[in-house]
């Protein structure tokens, strides 16, 4: 500690190079660092290093806390690293026989030759320190190696990657099954990607045939489901899955079922789209389902009151006191209980980072909380996968008395789930499956801010080159305000006249989702800098200092004022809540202050408020038909109710990258003559031929289509005062800056050997 604030030194290398003596001093002649805790690959000189080089001088350092010396000794440093890269892997417990067998194992795992073999993470290693079951194969033999890195994909060496690189990838699914390859197979891992131009729909997930052969998943285009046999290179569409929310398998791997979201049905069709058939309404809230041996289905609908079932042939059957919020469902074998997803408080929003596995008995219909996570799966090894904080996990389970037993491990980083508590992932004792990324939080996926005119020509806005999420225009048409990310997320400004863009927010919390004042001159925006994400407003020059505007646990989002400046419009949601599962419209005075007053609140989602010119009319975001459509109402009195857009606006208009089943985002022209939203792709203007009494509007038009950052808050484009351009942020040209989906889809082989080898059974 040095005047108050700590600082790291490297004092291996601050030791002055070429002292003799002691064997431990940095010396000329050899790579730079400390003998006794530098790695084979170190020592050996390869610049490739990483992680996995700190884990093991980590290793280090623990054993030689522990037995009394470095792993490695000898006479000078040259004999060190003789037997750091050719001795025996080290064991503490051949030194100190009171090591535990689990410290010793995770010391040889940290200390392996190859960095492969060793722990991926800091968080592995304590994990496994603290496990008293952790094992890590035998002390071995002067020389020899053995892989047992788990999945880490530098284990599968070179050779794999080349394979899974080349078209030739998926024939080794085939070929290194485990039923033919024995248990030393090697685990294999390759990506598959959309078919060009397709993007994967954030709705669907993944499913796996039983016997492995074929993947499910959709794309953006009308969530069309996607066969991919494994042994082909390229997906078929499946006939009749249009619209298609989370497929499943039959148990023979003939059938498909799935809900059609635009028809609140659950339909089935056999796996080469013959036989399409619909089994019966399920109301378009948190459905998922599985298929028993004998045929009958049971699934969730929060709408339907909770479980349910379809036995063949027969009627929709409730499942009398079952719980009513299960975000997920994955039956158990013998079909006598399912797994679930769980909010902390029944009723609540469903935030994927509160969720609790659970149990629940079909005969009973009550839930048992197990732990933490969501989206669970059972697997035959008799352990639960889950998601959790961004990963894959795993966890042993006593189906006989459902009960949870022993202590979860690490399967897989960086999987995507949704703010709604669902993970794109599918297992068998074939494969793994899963679709990278991670928790898709609202407002935190970036990219780049372009002007694109009516006809669907872009030009780059003159800003910095960087991560952006949130974008608004001056009612004035001479400033930009945008969110930024460099490790945090901040509001900049971009004066149009001067060029000039400056930084306005430094606080270190997010500070995001800001709107103008009709005035042009100071900003709105949400914070988390106190705490709860609450509104705040600053001055758009800087020249003051941000004024908290609301005081609460809710999470708050700014859209609109009303043009005499005297009223805020935001939308409120749950605290905790990552998504508009179900926000309420409020209001702030900013003349007297005062607490917020409910403006909406509905029992389904009403959000991203815009006002007319006049002030007249509010367009707003509204999911009460089950999918979110544009609702306009006369204001402030909230009488009348118009909808500017339609189900089957893709059919009425030819409106052919528009998606069929959303409208979203609406944004109100700065002369009132249009409304403006987003619909899948597309840009769509919805003509106001009048407001003078009763709201009239043409036939919506779409503007033009294009790659787009997901409209998560409402935030990611806005119109120019004159209606000619839009500013929108471009997907494609930005990183992520929170865990978010990738279009990706990684396949691994084998796995099951690893989950065994991982828990040690």
């Amino acid at each position: 500690i040095h005047e108050g604030r700590p600082l790291i030194a490297d004092f291996g290398i601050a030791l002055a190079v070429g002292v003799a003596g002691g064997g431990r001093l940095t010396e000329t002649g050899l790579s730079l660092g400390t003998p006794h805790y530098m790695s084979p690959e170190q020592a050996t000189g390869d610049q490739m290093v990483g992680a996995t080089t700190d884990i093991y001088a980590l290793g280090c350092v623990l054993y030689e806390m522990l037995v009394g010396e470095p792993p490695y000794t000898g006479p000078t440093a040259q004999a060190v690293l003789g037997q750091i890269i050719a001795g025996e892997t080290a064991s503490a417990t051949k030194k100190r026989a009171s090591v535990p067998a689990n410290v010793d194992a995770a010391l040889r795992c940290a200390l392996e030759k190859l960095p492969a073999d060793r722990f991926t993470s800091a968080q592995e290693f304590v994990r496994a320190l603290a496990d008293p079951g952790f094992r890590h194969g035998e002390p071995l033999a002067t020389g020899s190696f053995r892989a047992e890195g788990l999945w880490n994909p530098l284990s599968v060496g070179a050779t794999v990657l080349a394979l899974a690189l080349a078209a030739t990838s998926l024939w080794l699914v085939r070929s290194v099954r485990p039923d033919q390859a024995g248990s030393e197979s090697e685990v294999v891992r390759f990506p598959l990607t959309p078919p060009s131009g397709a993007l994967l729909s954030t709705n669907a997930v993944l499913a796996i045939s039983p016997d492995g052969r074929t993947l499910l998943f959709s794309v953006d285009e009308n969530d069309l489901l996607l066969r991919h046999d494994l042994d082909e290179l390229e997906p078929t569409p499946v006939p009749g899955t249009e619209n298609a929310w989370k497929p499943f398998f039959s148990p023979d791997g003939q059938w498909i079922g799935f809900f059609d979201d635009v028809e609140n049905t659950l339909k089935r069709v056999r796996l080469d789209g013959t036989e399409l058939q619909s089994l019966g309404p399920v109301p378009s809230t948190t459905r998922s389902a599985g298929w028993s041996e004998d045929g009958t289905i049971v699934f969730n609908s929060s709408q339907l009151g909770g479980l349910a079932r379809i036995r063949p042939g027969g009627d929709i059957e409730l499942i009398e006191n079952s719980v009513g919020n299960l975000a997920w469902l994955d039956l158990l074998p013998g079909a006598e209980a399912v797994l679930g997803g769980l909010p902390p408080q029944s009723g609540s929003v469903f935030a994927a980072n509160q969720m609790q596995v659970v149990v629940v008995p079909l005969d009973t219909g009550e839930p048992k909380v197990l732990f933490p996570g969501h989206t669970p799966r059972y697997v035959d090894t008799g352990h639960i996968i889950y998601w959790r904080d961004g990963s894959l996990w795993a966890r042993p389970f006593d189906i006989e008395r459902l009960e949870a037993n022993g202590q979860p491990r690490l399967i897989v980083e960086g999987v995507y789930a949704t703010a709604n508590s669902f993970a794109h992932y599918a297992v068998n004792e074939e494969l793994l499956v899963y679709r990278a990324g991670g928790f898709s939080q609202a407002g935190f996926v970036s990219g780049t801010p372009v002007w694109v005119d009516r006809a669907g020509n872009e030009e780059p806005l003159a800003v910095d080159a960087g991560d952006y999420s949130a974008v608004r225009v001056s009612p004035d048409g001479t400033q930009v305000a945008l969110v930024r990310f460099q490790g945090n997320l901040d509001i900049w400004i971009l004066d149009l006249r001067s060029g000039v863009f400056r930084q306005l927010t430094l606080n270190p919390a997010a500070d995001n989702t800001p709107i103008w004042t009709p005035d042009s001159q100071s900003i709105v925006f949400s914070s988390n800098r106190d705490g709860s994400v609450n509104l705040y407003m600053r001055r758009a020059d800087g020249s003051d200092g941000a004024r908290r505007l609301t005081t609460n646990e809710a999470r708050q989002i700014p859209h609109a004022i009303t043009g005499d400046s005297s009223t805020l419009l935001f939308e409120q949601s749950a605290a905790g809540s990552f998504s508009d599962v179900a926000p309420d419209l409020w209001s702030l005075s900013l003349e007297s202050g005062g607490e917020p007053v409910p403006l909406m609140q509905e029992d389904f989602a009403v959000s991203r408020p815009t006002l007319s010119a006049d002030g007249r009319f509010i367009a707003f975001q509204s999911s009460e038909l089950g999918y979110p459509e544009v609702i306009v109402r006369s204001f402030p009195e909230l009488s009348g109710s118009w909808m500017v857009s339609t189900l089957d606006l893709g059919l009425q208009t030819g409106l052919s990258n528009a998606d069929p089943r959303e409208a979203r985002s609406p944004r109100w022209s700065g002369d009132g003559t249009e409304i403006i939203y987003r619909s899948g792709a597309s840009f769509v203007s919805v003509p106001v031929l009048n407001t003078e009494g009763p709201l009239d509007t043409g036939t919506p038009q779409e503007l033009f289509a294009g790659q787009w950052v997901p409209s998560t808050s409402g935030h990611q484009y806005d119109v120019s005062p004159d209606g000619q351009r839009l500013l929108i942020l471009k997907r494609g040209t930005g990183t992520v800056l929170a865990l978010a989906p990738s279009d990706e889809i990684i396949v691994v082989t084998n796995w099951f050997e690893e989950l065994r080898q991982r828990m040690g059974n």
